[in-house]
């Protein structure tokens, strides 16, 4: 490895940056803690070799790719990939370089901690219903995720929007992503 590049990797763990460097054949080259703790989170790794993507990725990274290399009068953007989990969404953004692949990998939570809602007087259960809702899931989708009923689902609603002083779910969920920013 030449020093320049130890250099960087070493600034990039030290900051607790979120980045992949990959390989020529597009697997991962070396990639900072914080992004391997993100691509496990995500399920965005293989389950048996660490330095596989996933194929939503590679699909990704694949059409970014033929897009810049089509020819073109205006230079093509490269679109970051935005992939959805429980807490949030991940999103991947390709940097390029000559040969230089690089991932800068971005967390945005959708829901605050669940000590956060807490504090709150929200509930274990009425933060997962919450969080549920800030996923556009409907009360029937969200019973069946967690076992049950719809109505049940509509009562925890009811003592959520109470709780936070709110009148219904889009109130709910702007007031939960308030505070996150």
């Amino acid at each position: 490895m030449h020093d320049g590049t130890r250099v960087l990797h070493g600034a990039l763990d030290s900051l607790d940056s979120a980045v992949v460097n990959l390989s020529p054949r597009g697997r991962i080259a070396r990639a900072t803690p914080r992004a391997e703790r993100l691509l496990l989170d995500y399920q965005l790794v293989g389950t048996r070799t660490r330095d596989h993507l996933h194929h939503t990725i590679i699909d990704w990274l694949r059409t970014q790719e033929q897009q810049l290399a089509s020819p073109s009068e205006l230079p093509h953007a490269i679109r970051p990939l935005v992939c959805s989990g429980s807490e949030g969404t991940l999103t991947i953004r390709l940097i390029r370089q000559g040969p230089l692949r690089l991932l800068l990998l971005e967390k945005t939570r959708t829901i605050p901690c669940s000590t956060t809602l807490a504090h709150l007087g929200l509930s274990r259960r009425e933060t997962e219903i919450l969080s549920w809702v800030a996923q556009g899931k409907s009360n029937a989708e969200i019973g069946t995720i967690l076992g049950i009923s719809s109505r049940t689902v509509q009562k925890h609603l009811e003592r959520i929007y109470s709780k936070l002083g709110v009148e219904n779910r889009h109130a709910a969920v702007a007031m939960m992503r308030s505070l996150n920013e």
